[in-house]
């Protein structure tokens, strides 16, 4: 079992991915304990990369990985941390734990982003790129958006369910501006 999760790490992050994801839920699931999935997605991560690199579009990746651990560590649930892909995140905790595992991840992000940039970019709040539609416009610096699924193991479907329900979701925060957190039961 340890050679399959660790064969499945991200290397960028060196995080699990989704095998260990789809163990971590299963596991969850049959325990029967309520839990809470926190999708977390760095918002405008693209243009980011695009304006200062792939390198600290990398080290910020990396960074926000080890980061999202020490709020793992902090947590009083057991919080299992697992890295999507590109700039998607998840973490597993108790419902109790999920909105301050979130805030705190949110803050995390942001201590990140200020060691890669720098203090006189994180001071201008934004950065000029070129969106996904190429146009060139103003971003915010860094921000971190947050879906938190209340997951009800007796109401469980499927985490391809699950997966659909938190791109709905994380979509919504996204739409409400960054660094939003949304919360649903599912």
């Amino acid at each position: 079992r340890l050679v399959r999760r660790e064969g499945d790490r991200n290397p960028t992050s060196g995080l699990p991915g989704g095998r260990a994801i789809e163990e971590e839920l299963a596991r969850r699931v049959a325990s029967g304990a309520a839990f809470s999935v926190c999708y977390l997605d760095i918002d405008t991560f693209k243009p980011f990369a695009d304006v200062f690199g792939f390198a600290a579009a990398d080290s910020v990746i990396h960074a926000i990985g080890r980061s999202l651990l020490e709020v793992a560590r902090e947590s009083t649930a057991p919080t299992f941390v697992a890295h999507i892909g590109g700039d998607d995140f998840l973490l597993v905790t108790s419902p109790a734990e999920a909105t301050s595992v979130a805030e705190r991840s949110q803050l995390r992000f942001r201590e990140v982003v200020a060691r890669v940039v720098g203090p006189e970019a994180l001071r201008a709040g934004s950065f000029r790129g070129a969106g996904r539609d190429g146009i060139e416009r103003d971003f915010p610096i860094a921000s971190l958006s947050a879906a938190i699924l209340d997951v009800d193991p007796a109401r469980w479907e499927s985490t391809m369910r699950l997966g659909a329900v938190a791109a709905a979701v994380k979509s919504e925060a996204k739409h409400l501006g960054g660094g939003t957190i949304v919360r649903r039961a599912v």
